[in-house]
């Protein structure tokens, strides 16, 4: 999962209470997560995965690997912050 992570760039784009986060590896359009923003009094603002997309061959990096897409949007979150 390291090697995955350091091979992966994300960018980010706000769209009102959703953030699209696009994912590149290697420099090539891999996925797409996109969040809400949901807001609570307690926590403050919690970013939930709503969905998501990833090509083929990305998802095939992953099949070895426990729980990706909550590793990957863990990671995602991080830098999101």
């Amino acid at each position: 999962m390291e090697n995955i992570i350091n091979n992966l760039r994300i960018m980010s784009d706000k769209v009102g209470d959703f953030t699209l986060v696009y994912l590149y590896h290697k420099d090539i359009k891999v996925g797409k997560m996109e969040y809400r923003v949901e807001r609570t009094r307690y926590q403050g603002d919690v970013k939930i995965l709503t969905s998501y997309t990833f090509t083929p061959e990305f998802t095939e990096l992953f099949k070895d690997i426990e729980a990706p897409i909550a590793k990957l949007s863990d990671y995602v979150r991080t830098i999101l912050v």
